[in-house]
């Protein structure tokens, strides 16, 4: 993961790497988190939500504010099996379906404070 030269990809175990941004299709060249679960690559940003890959990041679904995020400014993802927390800017967004929908969390559901650092299952 970069902070704007999008995030670099290695299918056999670093020995070479193909990088990807927003001209391949993610979100945002700006990374700010990166996990692999269940066969999904999630890559978090610092401006513009999330992108999701099944196919080792040839192909992205991109999600944000506008898909139902809280933020999109990610600020960490943790993932087990369907269930994918990412903690945002504002507050914690929670999908039971691999980030395709989201209930979100904030101060008004009892959040010390509007910024999530970090979430745990």
């Amino acid at each position: 993961a970069t902070n704007g030269g999008g995030v670099c990809i290695s299918t056999d175990n670093g020995s070479s790497f193909s990088c990807r941004t927003t001209a391949n299709g993610l979100a945002s060249n700006n990374v700010s988190w990166l996990i692999k679960n269940c066969g999904k690559l999630y890559i978090g940003t610092t401006d513009n939500g999330i992108s999701v890959s099944s196919d080792d990041g040839q192909t992205f679904t991109n999600r944000n504010t506008t898909n139902g995020l809280a933020h999109n400014f990610v600020q960490r993802i943790i993932a087990s099996s369907n269930v994918v927390l990412i903690s945002t800017s504002n507050g914690l967004s929670i999908s039971n379906d691999y980030a395709s929908t989201f209930s979100n969390r904030t101060t008004a559901n009892g959040l010390g404070g509007a910024t999530v650092n970090d979430a745990k299952f």
